[in-house]
């Protein structure tokens, strides 16, 4: 009876332990997936490809631009390196993580905002 209930008690303080830790990855998991705009604005500053790449697609991903303002954007992810007042574009450069023919692909961040210029309706990876 003394030993079944020990494996009782052991089986719940496992299962505890796995929660917990469960509880930890996921939420260290998710503030690695999160939008930084400091690590956004300092890799294009830095023409750190691969770090603009990942930040760009968690701000896809977490829709943090949409709906922003120009000067939202602006105070958030700095200067972009182009401004295309045809398409209502901010453009970031960026060198994308996907290879044809062995050479890398250039591409850019593309912020595209409503034509009015008020607010952000999208935000890709081009």
């Amino acid at each position: 009876m003394i030993k079944r209930g020990l494996a009782i008690v052991a089986t719940l303080v496992l299962l505890g332990v796995g929660a917990a830790i469960a509880t930890m990855v996921r939420d260290s998991w998710r503030e690695a997936q999160a939008f930084h705009p400091a690590t956004f604005r300092a890799a294009a500053a830095n023409d750190d490809s691969d770090a603009l790449e990942d930040e760009a697609r968690a701000a896809i991903s977490h829709r943090a631009l949409h709906g922003r303002t120009r000067a939202e954007v602006r105070a958030l992810v700095g200067k972009p390196d182009r401004v295309d007042h045809e398409l209502h574009l901010y453009q970031w450069d960026v060198q994308l993580n996907t290879w044809f023919f062995g050479l890398p692909e250039g591409g850019c961040v593309c912020v595209e905002f409503d034509p009015e210029w008020q607010r952000v309706t999208r935000v890709v990876l081009r």
